[in-house]
C-alpha cells in the first residue's frame, strides 16, 4: 500500500519529490522515483507484502514500462503464474509488480484481472501514454488535474497543490458539501482538480484525456431459493475474508461489536489458530449506547487479543489535523474517532479488516426504514399528512420514524418536506440525507454568493444518474446504487482511506469484493429488508457464527456524540465562526449561524451537524486556501 504521484508534460524532479513528501505519512518505508523526457513518476509506500523485497516503482524487463501504484492485489500470485507462463520476469514476490506485467500483456484490460484494491498509473515510453486506474468500488482514491500542458495526479489532493495550480472553491460542489455532506461526483471541492471515478481508466495521449468504465453493477434479482443465496453468501464472505489475511505484517479488525465486523472476527476465528487482534473505539459516559459494551463481548467470545480507547470532547481539537489529512471537507463528525483509532491502532498492527461496505451490500442504513415507513401512508392525502405531522408531538413520532426527537422541530419540517416530496424520489431521497435543504442554503449563504452556489440542483442531479423513470417498487433498490456508486466512494471509502492512512494504516474491506458485490446485486431485495427488518439475509446467514445478542441487534449508526460536547463545539465555533471571520469570508450569512447557534439545543440532531459542517468548512478553507498553519487554528 502506497501514496502516489506524478505529471506529464513537465521536467521538474524536485516537483514530483515535493509531491511525495506531503504524503509521506501514507508510505514511510520508502520512496522511489521514475523520470524520462517530460513525465515523472513517485511513490511512497507502506510494505506488506515482500517487505524485504519489494519496491516503489517497477518496469518491465526492457525498461520501456514503468508503474507507481497504490494496491492490494489479493489474486495476483495467480495473475503472476499465468504471466510467467507467458514469458514475463519477476524479480519481486510482491504484488505491485503484476500490474506492471499485466498492462504490458494486456494494455487496459489488464484492470479486469485484478481482484483487490488499488490506484495506479503506467507510463508506456513506446506509446508516450499516461494510463491511471483506479477500482472497481473506489476503496483507493486518485485525483487528477489539467494545468494548460501538464497533467498532474496523486493519492491526495495535497500532492497536486505542489505544484502553482490556482485555488479556487468550486461553488456547484459547495453546495453539494452543505446538502450531502461530501461531494456527489467527479468534481471536487477545488475547481479543476477531479477524481477519478470508481470502476474508470484513464488515458492521456497527446494531451488529450480519455476516460472509460471498465465495470459497473447492476440489479438483477435472481430466483433462486433462500437456502441458495444463503450459502452463497456465506462462501463469498469466506473467501473474501480470506483473501484479505494476506500480509507480512501484523493484521487485525477494526471491532465496533455491530454485525458486520463482528462477522469478520467470527469468519477470521475459523480460518486462523493464531490471537486475532482486535481494536476498539467508545466514548465513555458520552455514549447513550455504550458500543464497547459490545465490542468486549464479541472479543471475550472468540477470544481475541483485545484493545481499547476512549475518546472525549478534547478530541475535537483534532478537527484541523483531520481537515488537513482529508483535502476537502467532510461534514462529518466520524472522521475523529476513525482517526484517533487509527493512530491507536498503530501500536499492535499494520493492515486492519473493517466492516465498512455491509450495509451498501445488504441493506442497513435507516434511510431504507425511513422510507418504508413512509410508504405505508402513501394512499394519505399529503395536505392531510403534512398538517398530522405539525400537530404531533414529537416525541410521539419516534414510533415511527428514526430520532425526531433528537431531531426537535427543525425535524419535523424536515418530515414534512419528505412528504411533500412523495412521488419525486430524487427530492425525497435528497430530503432524507441532506444536512441543509435547498431553503437552509438560501438562508446559509451571504448576498455576495451567486447563483451558482444557491441554485444548485442536487435533486436534479440524482434524478438524471439513478431515479430516472423510478416508481415507488423500484425505489428503493436505486437509492442502493447511487449509495453504491456515490456515497460510498465518496464518503465512507474516503473517509477510511485518508483517515487510516493519515497513520500508516492499510484498511482492508471484505464486503467490498467485487465478486460478493456482483452477487449482492443478484439477491432479491426481500431478502435483503424483510419487513422492517434489515439485512435479513446477511443475518442469516451469520447466525450460526455469532452470538444471539449481536447477530440480533437492530442497527445502531456509528456516531460521535456530538449533542453531548455541543458546549465545546459551540465555545469553538463561537471562535472561528466569529461574526467578523464570517464578514471577511463573505460566503456564509452571520444570522445564520447565530440562529443555528442560538438553537443548537432545539434541534440537536439538525442544528449540531450544521455548525460541524460551517466550521470544518472554515477550517479547512484556512487550511488550503489561506495556507495557515492547521496547529495553530484552534488554541
Amino acid at each position: 500500500m502506497c501514496g502516489i504521484a506524478g505529471f506529464v508534460g513537465l521536467e521538474d524532479k524536485r516537483l514530483i519529490r515535493k509531491m511525495c513528501d506531503v504524503i509521506e505519512h501514507r508510505g514511510p518505508d520508502d520512496s522511489g522515483y521514475f523520470s524520462d523526457k517530460g513525465v515523472c513518476l513517485g511513490n511512497r509506500r507502506l510494505s506488506i507484502i515482500d517487505v524485504r523485497g519489494g519496491r516503489s516503482i517497477y518496469h518491465n524487463e526492457d525498461q520501456t514500462i514503468w508503474s507507481t501504484s497504490n494496491n492490494e492485489i489479493y489474486n495476483y500470485k495467480e495473475i503472476m503464474q499465468k504471466l510467467e507462463k507467458l514469458g514475463h520476469r519477476f524479480k519481486t514476490s510482491c504484488d505491485s509488480e503484476v500490474i506492471v506485467h499485466a498492462y504490458e500483456q494486456y494494455g487496459p484490460d489488464c484492470v479486469k484481472l485484478f481482484r483487490g484494491m488499488f490506484a495506479f498509473a503506467v507510463w508506456d515510453s513506446k506509446k508516450q501514454t499516461l494510463f491511471l486506474a483506479r477500482d472497481r468500488l473506489g476503496i483507493k482514491p486518485l485525483y487528477y488535474a489539467k494545468v494548460g500542458g501538464v497533467f498532474l495526479f496523486g493519492s491526495e489532493i495535497k500532492s497536486i497543490l505542489e505544484y502553482p495550480i490556482k485555488r479556487e472553491v468550486d461553488l456547484n460542489v459547495l453546495s453539494q458539501y452543505f446538502s450531502l455532506r461530501y461531494a456527489q461526483g467527479e468534481n471536487t471541492i477545488f475547481s479543476g482538480i477531479k477524481r477519478l471515478m470508481p470502476g474508470r481508466t484513464l488515458l492521456l495521449r497527446d494531451g488529450k484525456i480519455k476516460i472509460s468504465r471498465y465495470w459497473s453493477i447492476s440489479y438483477n434479482s435472481g430466483t433462486h431459493t433462500e437456502d441458495y443465496y444463503e450459502k452463497t453468501l456465506l462462501n463469498l464472505l469466506k473467501e473474501s475474508v480470506k483473501l484479505r489475511l494476506m500480509s507480512d505484517v501484523p493484521l487485525g479488525v477494526y471491532l465496533s461489536g455491530g454485525l458486520d465486523s463482528s462477522s469478520i472476527v467470527a469468519l477470521m476465528k475459523e480460518m486462523t489458530d493464531t490471537d486475532i487482534k482486535t481494536i476498539s473505539i467508545g466514548f465513555g459516559s458520552d455514549d447513550p449506547v455504550n458500543e464497547l459494551q459490545y465490542a468486549r463481548k464479541v472479543a471475550e467470545h472468540f477470544g481475541t487479543d483485545h484493545h481499547e480507547i476512549t475518546s472525549d470532547r478534547s478530541s475535537i481539537k483534532l478537527l484541523p489535523e483531520l481537515l488537513w489529512h482529508l483535502d476537502e471537507p467532510i461534514a462529518e463528525a466520524t472522521t475523529v474517532p476513525t482517526y484517533i483509532l487509527s493512530r491507536f491502532s498503530k501500536k499492535y498492527l499494520t493492515v486492519a479488516l473493517t466492516g465498512e461496505g455491509g450495509d451498501e451490500m445488504f441493506g442497513g442504513y435507516v434511510q431504507y426504514r425511513s422510507i418504508m415507513t413512509a410508504n405505508k401512508f402513501r394512499m394519505i392525502p399529503k395536505f392531510l399528512l403534512r398538517g398530522a405531522v405539525r400537530m404531533t408531538p414529537v416525541k410521539f413520532m419516534d414510533r415511527f420514524f428514526e430520532y425526531p426527537t433528537s431531531l426537535g422541530q427543525k425535524g419535523k419540517e424536515r418530515i414534512c418536506e419528505f412528504i411533500s416530496s412523495s412521488g419525486d424520489w430524487a427530492k425525497s431521497y435528497t430530503s432524507l440525507v441532506s444536512l441543509f435543504t435547498e431553503n437552509d442554503r438560501r438562508q446559509l449563504y451571504s448576498e455576495n454568493m451567486g447563483p451558482e452556489a444557491r441554485n444548485s440542483d442536487i435533486p436534479g442531479w440524482f434524478r438524471e444518474n439513478y431515479f430516472r423513470n423510478t416508481d415507488s417498487n423500484n425505489f428503493l433498490e436505486k437509492m442502493f446504487v447511487a449509495e453504491l456508486n456515490v456515497w460510498l466512494p465518496n464518503y465512507i471509502l474516503l473517509r477510511l482511506d485518508k483517515m487510516t492512512m493519515a497513520n500508516a494504516i492499510e484498511g482492508r474491506v471484505p464486503f467490498l469484493d467485487h465478486k460478493l458485490a456482483e452477487f449482492s446485486a443478484t439477491i432479491p431485495f426481500n431478502l435483503k429488508i424483510r419487513g422492517m427488518n434489515e439485512k435479513y439475509i446477511f443475518r442469516k446467514a451469520m447466525a450460526g457464527y455469532l452470538p444471539k445478542e449481536i447477530s440480533g441487534r437492530k442497527k445502531y449508526p456509528f456516531f460521535i456524540p456530538i449533542h453531548a460536547w455541543q458546549d465545546d463545539i459551540r465555545e469553538i465555533a463561537g471562535q472561528i465562526l466569529s461574526e467578523s471571520a464570517v464578514k471577511k469570508r463573505g460566503i456564509f450569512s452571520y444570522d445564520y449561524i447565530k440562529n443555528a447557534l442560538r438553537n443548537y439545543k432545539n434541534s440537536e440532531l439538525i442544528y449540531s451537524r450544521q455548525v460541524w459542517s460551517m466550521l470544518s468548512f472554515e477550517i479547512w478553507y484556512r487550511i488550503f486556501m489561506e495556507g495557515e498553519n492547521p496547529e495553530k487554528i484552534i488554541s
